[in-house]
């Protein structure tokens, strides 16, 4: 899980963190092997963020690799 502090600001192509989404998992193929993480763009209220990381992080552990549905 990596929490973005306030005014790092987080993109996915033209969207943008904390207006287009509030949260994403993704993965990354090292020499170690497969590392999944999770993104949460700061957000002021701690019960939308708190959802935010929590929604992400189940996404995550039930699709790792996206595959199929969002």
């Amino acid at each position: 899980m990596i929490f973005l502090a306030p005014g790092v600001q987080s993109t996915l192509g033209l969207h943008q963190g904390g207006v287009d989404y509030a949260a994403y998992h993704n993965f990354v193929n090292l020499e170690a092997g497969e590392i999944h993480y999770v993104v949460v763009p700061f957000h002021e209220n701690a019960d939308k963020h708190s959802t935010a990381a929590t929604r992400a992080f189940a996404e995550a552990a039930l699709n790792p690799n996206g595959q199929g549905w969002f």
